[in-house]
């Protein structure tokens, strides 16, 4: 697991640099073309847009798994503590608490992290949707853009 999640942080870096020098040379372009510097400058924000979007993307992913993986632990040491609350039943000394600890305690904190989990795969979805707006956007730039230099070349 951690070699997987190094090797991703890795590529997203790659990825990452590769994007920050297409953005740095069309902020060149804007600035030395008056012709696409509109278009330019559309482009550099929407990266930029899409920059930031991946990184928030990219931290609700690590809380969705630490969340997750806090509630697969709940799983297991509620099954582990039902065991116990069913032994101590069968032996007449149920008093709400197994192993010494507080069920209603744990079951609190399992039903925090469900509505944390909630949460936090809502605002993932958010941003999904608001990056595929954004590539949209860069869809019809640059399909413009294309369009533009086929009508210049047909006169």
């Amino acid at each position: 697991y951690q070699a997987l999640v190094a090797s991703t942080t890795a590529r997203f870096s790659e990825i990452s640099a590769t994007v920050n020098i297409v953005r740095e040379q069309l902020e060149v372009l804007a600035a030395a073309s008056d012709s696409l510097n509109a278009l330019a400058s559309a482009m550099v924000k929407m990266i930029k847009k899409m920059q930031e979007l991946e990184r928030e993307k990219l931290t609700l992913t690590a809380q969705l798994q630490i969340v997750r993986h806090g509630e697969a632990v709940y799983a297991l040491q509620h099954a582990h503590t039902d065991e116990e609350e069913g032994d101590a039943q069968k032996n007449g000394h149920s008093n709400g608490q197994a192993g010494g600890r507080d069920l209603s305690y744990a079951h609190r904190s399992a039903q925090l992290r469900q509505a944390e989990s909630a949460e936090l795969r809502q605002r993932f979805s958010r941003v999904e949707e608001l990056l595929r707006e954004c590539e949209e956007e860069v869809r019809c730039e640059l399909a413009d853009l294309v369009g533009e230099d086929s009508d210049a070349e047909g006169m």
